[in-house]
């Protein structure tokens, strides 16, 4: 691994954690003191304790290449074929059970869900790619990089999402740039590191890429069609 990798990839994960506390603690630490606004349902227990496993895991493959035992890295790695599914599953489940305790008539509401739909696509996909690029590190770590950017939108939204909400407005684009802003910013410093370690950006990254902002942009297309709404309603099952 080079040394600069050595630095690049603990900081990442390091950054993935601070943003995790800084849009997630405020509502556990609520939650521990009786002030949350009901009791957790089971699937957002799942959805939570699978997220966090990701992130412990990510932190232990990491930590593992780090030291040399890429063995055991490889092998620990296979818990991805467990924790995907649980994952994808929760985090819809959870976003739905969300959306069913909104007024069915707010439409911004309904249209929200296009956000999460897009993000478990973009997830699971980049993560299927990672798992079946096990065997090209280069790509392997890049695509793990890609698919836990997608999955800390949530954190990124409730740690900033108001300030960037009030500074890019409410124009066509302002939702999608907004909610997207974090994982962006998270690729968009991988692809910087590999023009400054390696002088050029990584295939995986130019083929990658492309394919997330063209759903983002599919997902503000969504956002806005006059047909979401109804679809929406019947994705949550009002």
């Amino acid at each position: 691994m080079a040394k600069i990798d050595r630095l690049f990839f603990p900081a990442f994960v390091l950054f993935g954690w601070i943003a995790v506390v800084m849009g997630f603690g405020p509502v556990v630490w609520k939650r521990f003191q009786g002030l949350s606004d009901g009791p957790a349902s089971v699937v957002l227990q799942v959805h939570v304790f699978a997220f966090v496993g990701w992130m412990a895991l990510l932190s232990t493959q990491v930590l593992l290449v780090r030291v040399g035992h890429t063995a055991l890295h490889r092998i620990l790695g296979l818990g991805l074929v467990v924790l995907l599914p649980v994952m994808v599953v929760a985090g819809m489940w959870t976003e739905i059970e969300s959306q069913r305790r909104s007024d069915p008539q707010i439409e911004d509401d309904l249209r929200f869900i296009a956000t999460p739909l897009i993000e478990t696509i973009l997830f699971a996909g980049l993560a299927v790619a990672a798992f079946l690029k096990r065997n090209d590190p280069a790509s392997h770590k890049r695509l793990i990089l890609m698919a836990t950017s997608i999955i800390l939108v949530a954190a990124f939204n409730r740690w900033w999402g108001e300030s960037l909400d009030g500074w890019l407005g409410n124009g066509y684009w302002a939702p999608i740039l907004s909610k997207y802003f974090g994982p962006n910013l998270l690729m968009a410093c991988g692809m910087a590191h590999d023009l400054n370690s390696r002088g050029t950006i990584h295939r995986t990254y130019l083929v990658a890429v492309p394919v997330v902002v063209t759903a983002e942009i599919v997902a503000g297309l969504i956002w806005h069609a006059a047909w979401w709404p109804e679809v929406a309603r019947r994705i949550i099952g009002y």
